[in-house]
């Protein structure tokens, strides 16, 4: 009988032990689903914004005439009649806040594609700053051409 015992005993702490890991695994897998589910919100929120930096082009260029767009970089500016307004350079990045902990920087930029005087690059870069794991500035960049009618 007093062996049962024992045997008892081992069932109970390789039970214990199996739940341990059992529950800290739970834990990883719903801390990396959170972390997962925001970066891609941030994602799509990204994707947003330069979807409509690249409508903002689009209507300058529809309103205001193909020669309208100009070299260099740009920002939405509702004050402004196209909609736009200049950077100050091309390193400067639009900031934009959509709420508590969650902004966002964006950049226009429209540039002569392959030469031709007729065609327009446009590159809409959107960024932000990824936090925890591998953190850092993760990018959503969105190009299109458009072209004199």
């Amino acid at each position: 009988m007093k062996l049962n015992r024992g045997e008892t005993l081992i069932e109970v702490v390789l039970a214990i032990g199996l739940a341990v890991m059992v529950l800290f695994a739970l834990v990883v897998l719903g801390s990396v689903s959170v972390k997962t589910s925001t970066s891609s919100s941030r994602r799509a929120q990204a994707e947003k914004l330069s979807s409509s930096g690249i409508e903002a082009i689009r209507y300058l260029r529809d309103g205001f005439g193909f020669d309208a767009l100009v070299d260099g970089c740009y920002k939405i500016d509702a004050g402004s009649p196209t909609g736009v307004s200049s950077l100050l350079d091309c390193n400067s990045w639009d900031s934009i806040s959509l709420g508590a902990s969650n902004s966002f920087e964006r950049k226009i930029e429209i540039s002569t594609y392959a030469g031709i005087a007729t065609m327009k690059k446009i590159t809409v870069t959107s960024q932000w700053l990824e936090t925890g794991g591998e953190g850092g500035y993760k990018k959503v960049v969105i190009s299109t051409v458009l072209s004199k009618r």
